[in-house]
């Protein structure tokens, strides 16, 4: 056994081995490339080239041909085929670092031309800057359709917007549902109230899941749209480490609630439980991550306070139908 166990060993150590003076292969490859086109770029003989936005699952790509872009010269032109259906007209003018930029989408065809002139587009940003502040955004000019509804801007910031902003810079919508059939009108009602605990490794953690019937009703549609969701409050926010990107948020997080669309008070608690360990273990506390302030305890112990306490939401239930 330990002759095999050393052989396990050797062997992953090969791997590591080999994997290192792959990439260092690849390294060498990627610098002999980059020497090859150095001359060119510098004598500014290479005025083109282009970038596959074709993603798919798994880190592939698909064709380019289909979603690209590509820059020549001052010129980046961008488009996409048979992805997203719709209609859209745009024209900005000094927004972000381009001077100009055009996009029409026609069905399942969309294509994207920007020109970038810093002069250009200073001189458009100063033209458009709001009272008091030092640079501008830009304008744009746009009417598209998207979930049943046009929307259109004659004069649009594209960065900020204002209760003072006159109509024409503002973003409009003409939704066609509600211009047929009226306005949705939203209600929700609680169908149960159940008491849970939300296992974690440090312990347990009881919680409230409330699950409601949300509808949307249109006063010309006699077909509303129902749907079931939860939402669970535990009764001590659940703790997870911050991202600690900035000075803000280096210390503990937690999950104060949760609402989904889960049907049954098993799948909130297992939504929790996801939903706290994928960040503990994305900031790397892991699974044994320890709160600052422990929230948890004997898991068994808060099953049984929670057992305990919805038997007696049950007879006090039960004791008002009786009265009644």
């Amino acid at each position: 056994m330990e002759d095999l166990g050393i052989r396990v060993e050797q062997c992953r150590i090969d791997c590591l081995v080999a994997k290192a003076r792959l990439a260092e292969a690849e390294c060498l490859l990627l610098q002999a490339r980059v020497d090859a086109w150095k001359p060119l770029i510098e004598r500014k003989e290479v005025s083109m080239h282009w970038q596959n936005l074709n993603g798919k699952p798994g880190n592939r790509l698909g064709s380019g041909i289909r979603h690209g872009r590509c820059w020549v010269g001052p010129f980046e032109i961008c488009w996409r085929l048979f992805q997203h259906p719709g209609f859209m007209l745009s024209l900005g003018i000094g927004e972000g670092e381009h001077a100009l930029s055009a996009g029409v989408e026609l069905v399942m065809a969309s294509l994207w031309i920007r020109w970038s002139n810093f002069k250009v587009q200073s001189w458009f940003s100063n033209r458009t800057k709001r009272e008091g502040q030092k640079y501008g955004n830009g304008r744009e000019i746009e009417v598209y359709w998207h979930e049943w509804g046009l929307w259109w801007t004659l004069w649009r910031d594209p960065v900020e917007s204002g209760p003072k902003d006159p109509w024409y810079v503002r973003m409009h919508h003409w939704d066609l549902r509600d211009i047929l059939f009226g306005h949705s009108k939203y209600s929700s009602r609680t169908i149960k109230e159940e008491r849970v605990v939300v296992p974690m490794p440090e312990g347990g953690y009881p919680a409230l899941v409330k699950i409601n019937e949300d509808t949307w009703r249109r006063p010309r549609w006699p077909f509303p749209r129902r749907m079931i969701r939860s939402e669970l409050i535990p009764d001590r926010p659940i703790p997870f480490p911050g991202k600690g990107e900035n000075s803000w948020d280096c210390g503990e997080d937690a999950m104060y609630s949760l609402y989904g669309p889960y049907d049954t008070s098993l799948k909130a608690v297992i939504a929790a439980c996801e939903s706290v360990m994928r960040d503990r273990l994305r900031y790397g506390a892991g699974w044994n991550y320890k709160p600052e302030v422990k929230g948890g305890g004997d898991i068994n112990a808060t099953q049984d306070q929670a057992r305990l306490q919805t038997d007696n939401q049950a007879r006090t239930e039960t004791r008002g139908k009786a009265q009644d």
